[in-house]
């Protein structure tokens, strides 16, 4: 089975997220491995077309450093949620004109 990746980064997801992918590519019998956020879409150019409620909602942990009240830099995992549309939705903006 192939890795599930953002498109726009090219890294593959990771854990449970990878899990999450490939089992909704099949599902929903989609053709790519590739996964991408609207914004990223937007940052390409490409439009999601046909995509409404078809995102996948993902989430991960972001890590922050902050100084405690001592001083000493401490680092903080927050969980953070975004969602991904699979590649087979994209199409360049202009064929939409």
């Amino acid at each position: 089975m192939a890795l599930q990746y953002n498109l726009t980064t090219k890294n593959p997801y990771q854990g449970s997220n990878q899990a999450t992918l490939a089992d909704i590519k099949e599902e929903r019998n989609y053709k790519s491995d590739a996964w991408i956020t609207f914004l990223q879409a937007k940052g390409i150019d490409k439009k999601l077309v046909g995509a409404r409620k078809m995102g996948v909602y993902l989430r991960t942990f972001t890590d922050e450093r902050k100084k405690n009240e001592s001083g000493k830099v401490e680092r903080i995992t927050r969980p953070v949620g975004f969602v991904v549309f699979n590649a087979d939705h994209l199409t360049d903006i202009e064929e939409e004109k």
